[in-house]
């Protein structure tokens, strides 16, 4: 028989951020016919009804959510900033972060489909000028297959889809 004589230890946390909400370790121990079947008893202790552990957890997630009720304010700010500097895979990516549970949630939507907008019009924008620019190049069939590749590409709710669809 294998006997397995562990600790382990559990953390809820950002990995990104490097910001630990919970942590608790374990004993772990656990008897088998093999080493692999010795570390199954010893995990099969981990379970949901280990009260141990859904206090971790329970406690990790309060902490998680208490962390955005009072940081998503700084989060859209963050967001905001990239936004002005035409980083919007950034500025999205912090709005992201912001669970739907978060007393904050509604805020941060408005912020991140305002943000969202901004990007469909400026990539729109670029294509297009992207388009005008193989256009003017090569003013024929070949500019027009090139143009036209482009001009597909824009979104129809972005400012510009009218220009777009004249140079169309």
């Amino acid at each position: 028989k294998d006997v397995i004589h562990s600790t382990l230890t559990l953390y809820i946390g950002d990995v990104i951020s490097r910001r630990v909400y919970a942590t608790e370790t374990y004993e772990l121990r656990g008897v088998g016919t093999s080493e692999t079947r010795a570390f199954v008893n010893a995990f099969s202790q981990l379970n949901g009804k280990n009260q141990k552990l859904q206090k971790f957890v329970d406690k990790g997630a309060k902490k998680v959510l208490d962390y955005f009720n009072k940081e998503y304010p700084v989060l859209i700010k963050q967001a905001e900033a990239a936004s002005a500097l035409r980083s919007y895979d950034e500025a999205l990516s912090y709005l992201a972060l912001v669970p739907e549970c978060c007393v904050g949630y509604d805020e941060v939507s408005k912020v991140m489909l305002s943000i969202y907008s901004k990007y469909v019009d400026y990539e729109s924008q670029m294509l297009l000028a992207q388009a005008r620019a193989a256009w003017g190049a090569s003013p024929d069939e070949y500019g027009a297959e090139k143009a036209l590749a482009l001009l597909a590409m824009i979104d129809p709710s972005a400012s510009c889809y009218g220009e777009a669809s004249k140079l169309m």
